[in-house]
């Protein structure tokens, strides 16, 4: 049967991916060998091992049984394939509103247990208010529908409640042009300051903000970035860089490891000021 590409990988099955992977390393085969083996295109297994194509469990099945893996062992993987190949969350509703750059990556959002974030300009999704959100999304989509445009704010909303849920870490640095500059109205931008009020006293969210009058530092120039962290072995931290017109997914260890310096850099410029409000955060200071 020939296999469908899938939307958007949960967890679940990039960690399935990967182990499989492994798996076919720890028993010498190639690619290429395991391919011929199995009697498919040697893009049909990279595909498989690289969560680019849906959940095949009768090929999974097929593989593990010539890599010799013990009958329980092969049970245990097959099982946890099968659990995988359920779609996430957000599939089935909010599809008609997520490009297909934002399905590749909310799987790693939903499951991190860290997100980190720089944004030169605006305040973050996840520490976004409804109207701040609308107000975006209305001047980016002129000409979508205020069905499209409800949906778009309802899954912002609930991927902040997902974070929240999961007792996930939030660490976000912003310029203070993202705070001063009005979105929507000067309403919009009274309601989203108090909203990052009342986030900054939650005991796992961190805000700092660059003054207007901080000088260079690595990230000056840099897209909005974010990292993820997530608790599971095969999948390292995770550099998303937020690019015009689509979001790139760094996952080399020596790349994501030089943004982790940038985000570190960013973070030191602002500092930490315990006990600041918003207003001390936003406040001109002198060079």
């Amino acid at each position: 049967m020939p296999q469908r590409p899938r939307s958007s990988p949960t967890l679940e099955h990039r960690v399935v991916a990967k182990r499989l992977r492994r798996v076919r390393e720890e028993v010498g085969r190639s690619v290429a060998q395991a391919a011929e083996a199995a009697g498919v295109a040697h893009t049909t297994v990279w595909r498989l091992e690289e969560a680019k194509t849906s959940i095949d469990l009768g090929l999974i099945e097929q593989l593990l049984t010539l890599y010799g893996l013990p009958p329980t062992e092969r049970e245990h993987l097959v099982g946890q394939a099968a659990a995988a190949a359920r779609p996430g969350w957000w599939h089935q509703r909010y599809r008609p509103v997520m490009p297909r750059d934002y399905q590749e990556w909310i799987a790693l959002e939903s499951a991190a247990s860290l997100v980190r974030v720089w944004h030169p300009a605006l305040v973050p999704d996840l520490l976004q208010t409804p109207g701040y959100t609308a107000a975006l999304y209305r001047a980016r989509h002129p000409h979508h529908t205020a069905e499209q445009l409800d949906l778009a704010v309802e899954l912002v909303t609930e991927r902040q409640q997902r974070l929240w849920q999961r007792q996930a870490r939030l660490w976000v640095a912003v310029s203070a042009t993202a705070l001063h500059t009005v979105i929507g109205s000067p309403e919009v931008m009274r309601a989203q300051h108090q909203a990052l009020e009342r986030l900054m006293a939650r005991p796992r969210v961190t805000l700092q903000v660059l003054p207007l009058s901080a000088g260079w530092h690595p990230l000056t120039g840099a897209p909005p970035v974010r990292l993820l962290r997530l608790d599971v072995d095969e999948i390292g931290d995770q550099i998303l860089l937020d690019l015009p017109g689509a979001t790139t997914i760094i996952e080399a260890p020596e790349q994501v490891a030089i943004w982790r310096q940038r985000l570190d850099a960013a973070s030191a410029a602002a500092g930490f000021r315990r006990g600041a409000t918003l207003a001390d955060l936003i406040a001109p200071t002198t060079p």
